[in-house]
């Protein structure tokens, strides 16, 4: 039952441990059984899908004779052995305008929440009224967790609660007692910060005419609330404007002046291809586009860089591969002195581990230690048990940590495989 009383905000501790690890599990399950991959979300376009693929056999109607301290309430009827979600008609407004009719798209999450955590297994008679409350407390935190995920709302440009609670699609008192769940209260006022309404990019300096993800001119909106690091570039160094690692081959062999990687001829410099009015090659190593003219850069002609839609989806794609080794761990980060290994393999002569470390990155998740190669290619030739066994004992002891699994990946695992027999639209 989802209740109109805004009176309080709870906190985690009165949900039982074991509990929250239950409802964080549920919650990926919702969002890879929906294939949700975008937010906002609509909970009534949601509730139409669940409807039309019969993936819980559900029912929803509206009535007036509810109590306006109740927004909607859900049954399982054993005739028709259905849920029945009963939605207050008197609370209802959609599509969503404004902060309080954006609050049915909560309640609908909530009343989803309590027939994905099982609530309506044990009937309510059987419960204290300690346990129905906790059940209600679950309900919103799944609701809470599905509709403003953690990562999400904490990266947000806090313009103001109103502008997040729109992007969100929920009640401005939502967002605030998500914040105030996630102990964030501090963001609502905190200092905004310049992000790409078009592609969520927040790596945009003050002098930037266009944004160097997706190409827009910056005129048209730097005010975006949702963000997104489109961290699949290369390192380049700041005094000589090459990258640290040859993007093609993994070779760290690179003098101040070379233009072209001594092992492969790759070009060394990400410069906007405009070289007749604009020429600029201060060009970051994630930039599809020239900053300064709007032209394209040199790797995304070449190919190094993919549109940035599909960069999009594989990064999303990346992050739900790493969330789910994480399991209910809250272990994922990136090693920051990953270098430091390959340092050690070629001081020790081990060359061929070395090599195919070169250009690499670590990124310890739980208990599993995922490496990042350049490409498919040194992917196969690590994957041998030999080089595994010998990367958890070198990593265990060169970063202090305890490996349970180790497992390689590249960035190519991550983009869609599309076919050129047909005509693609990209939706991400």
């Amino acid at each position: 039952m989802s209740s109109s009383s805004n009176d309080v905000y709870y906190t985690l501790a009165k949900i039982p441990k074991h509990r929250q690890e239950h409802i964080a599990k549920r919650v990926k399950d919702f969002i890879k059984e929906y294939k949700i991959r975008k937010w906002p979300l609509d909970f009534v376009e949601i509730i139409l899908q669940i409807q039309k693929e019969q993936s819980i056999p559900l029912h929803v109607q509206s009535i007036t004779t509810l109590s306006n301290k109740v927004d909607a309430t859900t049954v399982y009827s054993e005739e028709h052995r259905k849920f029945i979600v009963i939605v207050n008609r008197k609370k209802m407004q959609y599509p969503f305008k404004i902060s309080k009719h954006r609050r049915l798209n909560f309640t609908l999450a909530h009343e989803i929440a309590h027939i994905y955590l099982g609530h309506h297994e044990l009937p309510d008679e059987c419960k204290s009224e300690e346990d129905i409350k906790i059940e209600e407390l679950e309900a919103d935190e799944f609701a809470g967790r599905l509709l403003m995920p953690k990562e999400k709302i904490t990266t947000c440009n806090f313009t103001s609660i109103a502008n997040v609670a729109e992007k969100f699609n929920v009640s401005e008192w939502a967002v605030f007692k998500r914040l105030s769940i996630l102990n964030r209260r501090e963001l609502n006022g905190s200092e905004t910060f310049l992000v790409c309404e078009n592609c969520e990019n927040i790596e945009i300096n003050p002098e930037d005419n266009y944004c160097k993800i997706c190409g827009i001119h910056l005129e048209e909106g730097v005010r975006g609330i949702t963000t997104m690091k489109y961290n699949d570039g290369y390192e380049i160094n700041q005094d000589t404007n090459r990258v640290v690692t040859c993007p093609n081959c993994g070779n760290t062999d690179i003098e101040d002046h070379h233009h072209n990687c001594i092992i492969c001829g790759q070009f060394l410099f990400n410069e906007c291809s405009n070289d007749h009015d604009c020429g600029n090659i201060n060009i970051p190593g994630n930039a599809r586009y020239c900053p300064q003219c709007g032209a394209t850069t040199n790797f995304k002609n070449t190919g190094l860089l993919r549109d940035w839609q599909l960069a999009r989806g594989a990064l999303l794609n990346k992050m739900e591969f790493e969330d789910d080794i994480c399991g209910t761990s809250t272990v994922n980060k990136k090693i920051e002195n990953w270098i430091c290994l390959v340092f050690t393999l070629e001081a020790e002569n081990y060359n061929i581990l070395h090599t195919l470390l070169e250009g690499s990155t670590g990124k310890l998740c739980g208990d599993t230690l995922v490496i990042y190669v350049i490409d498919t290619n040194f992917k196969n030739k690590l994957s041998k048990d030999k080089y595994i066994d010998l990367i958890r004992v070198k990593a265990e002891a060169e970063f202090s940590i305890k490996i349970k699994d180790v497992k390689i990946a590249t960035m190519e695992d991550f983009y869609p495989i599309i076919d050129l027999s047909k005509d693609n639209d990209l939706m991400f």
